[in-house]
């Protein structure tokens, strides 16, 4: 009589067991893949290796390039707006060093879109960009329009909310 109590117990405590392993897998997975969504949004942008900028409109792609390639194709859009080009360098730097800002629910391409800025009114400058593991993509560059919006003034993607001439708020 004491045998079969004991036995149930022990296949209780057995079942009880696999029961705490399986939900232990179970939150260990569902913490993976909390931290990954995270990661892709809301968590800090990884510091970017290398740039490639989405041309205007969908005009196709630079090819990958380190900092100061990027730092002089950008500086090639804005040339004749030399009260910028500071505030260019150091908007990349926030790119490169990862330091860009989420910018809420906006995507491209299905990537969490983030932004690096810096200056204000007609100085500033403001990169729209995604990560790809360690390169950005940078596909819009704009200025603030106040203090939580943005024009994309120098150059966007047509039909989408980073079109030139748009502003956005986040």
């Amino acid at each position: 009589m004491f045998g079969a109590g004991l036995s149930r117990a022990r296949n209780s405590a057995r079942l009880g067991s696999i029961a705490c392993s399986a939900q232990a897998i179970i939150v260990a997975w569902y913490s993976d893949v909390v931290r990954t969504y995270r990661k892709e949004t809301t968590m800090p942008q990884e510091a970017a290796k290398a740039a490639i900028i989405v041309k205007s409109d969908g005009g196709g792609e630079t090819t990958a390039m380190r900092q100061p390639q990027t730092e002089a194709y950008l500086l090639n859009i804005i040339k004749s707006e030399t009260n910028r080009h500071a505030n260019l360098k150091q908007a990349l730097n926030d790119v490169f060093s990862g330091k860009g800002k989420d910018t809420g629910s906006y995507t491209f391409e299905n990537r969490a879109v983030w932004h690096a800025s810096s200056g204000n009114g007609e100085k500033s400058v403001t990169l729209f960009f995604t990560m790809d593991r360690d390169d950005a993509k940078i596909f819009a560059m704009g200025e603030h329009a106040s203090s939580r919006s943005y024009t994309i003034s120098d150059f966007g993607q047509r039909d989408t909310p980073f079109q030139k001439g748009r502003t956005i708020s986040l």
